[in-house]
């Protein structure tokens, strides 16, 4: 087995895990540990022979996660999605209307530009 598939087996366990990457590292360290030196113990192993040593990497993760933290955690990516959306957008709005603002005002000064001309008036006489 290659370490290109050692990382995805371990992506995939990470992946399924709801939490922050912070806390999902602290959680995922000893298990990581744990399959590195199973692959360095044995270089030939294969995907299913991990997978029957450790587990399913959905599996895994629901071992890890609670019906509960794994509902709160949801809720909280759900709405730091919505933030992120609306910042977004009132961001592509501001600039959008500080663009405008800035043709209006550059395009007024072209509209009153008066040239000015001289004329003397001189008395009759």
């Amino acid at each position: 087995m290659t370490t290109r598939e050692i990382k995805r087996y371990k992506k995939k366990i990470a992946k399924n895990l709801p939490y922050p990457f912070f806390k999902r590292n602290a959680l995922l360290s000893d298990l990581f540990c744990d399959i590195d030196q199973y692959h360095s113990a044995d270089p030939d192993c294969t995907v299913a022979e991990l997978t029957a040593q450790f587990g399913d990497p959905k599996e895994i993760a629901l071992s890890m996660v609670t019906q509960n933290e794994a509902m709160v955690y949801a809720k909280k990516s759900k709405r730091m999605k919505i933030w992120i959306c609306v910042a977004a957008v009132l961001a592509i709005g501001l600039a959008f209307t500080s663009y405008l603002l800035y043709r209006i005002y550059a395009g007024k000064e072209n509209y009153y530009t008066v040239d000015y001309y001289e004329e003397t008036i001189y008395p009759e006489g």
